[in-house]
């Protein structure tokens, strides 16, 4: 608990626009955001009853927190906010996708619901899944998509998560002691963590 504490307080330096939370218990996600900065965030009940239920069973998977920089979808409509739920799959962005617009126009088929561009990764996946296993589609997710995308995802009735990046800026380190592993989108941020 203290080190999702100290990994919220030290990611505010990504955004304090909003904050999110997500845990998988043996395949069953819950997750919380808001128009919030982390600092706030972790002091809410509803945080507190998560962690604490997520970090009392044996089962539980991962544990992902969000701090936000606005750069797309206005942080005062929480739907914009992160945590993203779509379909099957709910996750975590940092980046930005320069080539939103031209994907939604190239996959009609695809509905937008949000104004994130982290929507239309996640539909563009959640589609290409139902067509292979999911490393080929997330290789051809990924092979559509032009800018930084920087993505911790879980997904409904799968017991994995997964983190991606296509620039490079996910860093991680597993625990010597129990395997558990941390990661960050600043290496930083890891390192004084």
């Amino acid at each position: 608990e203290k080190i999702l504490k100290l990994l919220y307080k030290m990611s505010e330096t990504r955004g304090k626009e909003a904050s999110g939370l997500m845990t998988l218990n043996d395949t069953k996600i819950k997750y919380i955001k808001d128009s919030i900065p982390a600092s706030e965030l972790i002091k809410r009940r509803d945080y507190k009853k998560i962690i604490s239920q997520s970090l009392r069973l044996d089962e539980t998977i991962a544990i992902f927190g969000h701090s936000r920089l606005v750069t797309n979808g206005e942080a005062g409509i929480n739907s914009n906010n992160q945590p993203v739920h779509v379909d099957r799959i709910i996750g975590i962005h940092n980046g930005i996708i320069t080539n939103e617009q031209d994907l939604w126009g190239q996959n009609k088929d695809l509905s937008k619901q949000l104004e994130l561009d982290t929507e239309v990764f996640l539909r563009l996946l959640e589609k290409n899944m139902q067509e292979s296993d999911l490393l080929p589609a997330f290789k051809k997710t990924f092979d559509s998509i032009e800018g930084v995308v920087n993505i911790a995802l879980m997904f409904e009735k799968l017991n994995i998560t997964v983190l991606a990046t296509n620039n490079g800026s996910l860093y991680y380190s597993e625990s010597e002691s129990n395997g558990s592993i941390i990661f960050s989108s600043e290496k930083y941020i890891l390192e004084q963590t």
